[in-house]
């Protein structure tokens, strides 16, 4: 499992900025430290990897909320999602997306979970289906949907 959630990790600070103050393995141990504090019991591999790329997506969010406090408005921290949704982007800023995944999640929260663990959780289709309990094809179209949505929202936001 470690290492599966390194390279998720990897996969998302590859386009951090050269200062960022995290790497992938702190990002790891925080969201391990998150994971045992939560106290999850047992549970299926499936889901104790979607509730870790919950947890690193939140050690992220944290951190791009801290350093956007102390520079009062300045960026925040810039990461690649997944290259679907970054495009020509170089990041994207992780508050941005989180407000947009909120937004989506009071819409279609299927389709906002579908997102979190497909880009966030580096799971494939058949791995989303069981975590969620729908068929592959519910979450290829629920991937399309929230992938299309918040493009959509975060390029309004940029516009």
């Amino acid at each position: 499992m470690y290492d599966a959630l390194r390279i998720v990790a990897a996969r998302h600070m590859r386009n951090e900025r050269a200062d960022h103050t995290l790497d992938p393995t702190a990002v790891v141990h925080e969201a391990y430290l998150r994971l045992e504090a939560a106290e999850l019991g047992d549970i299926d591999r499936g889901r104790l990897f979607a509730v870790a790329a919950r947890m690193l997506r939140r050690v992220l969010v944290d951190s791009a909320r801290r350093r956007h406090a102390m520079r009062r408005g300045g960026g925040g921290v810039k990461v690649s999602l997944s290259a679907e949704l970054a495009d020509e982007r170089e990041g994207l800023d992780v508050l941005d997306v989180e407000t947009c995944l909120r937004a989506l999640r009071k819409r279609k929260p299927r389709a906002a979970r579908v997102f979190e663990l497909r880009a966030m959780g580096g799971l494939n289709n058949d791995e989303v289906a069981e975590v969620v309990g729908v068929g592959p094809e519910a979450v290829k179209k629920d991937w399309r949907y929230a992938r299309a949505w918040i493009q959509r929202e975060l390029d309004r936001g940029l516009e």
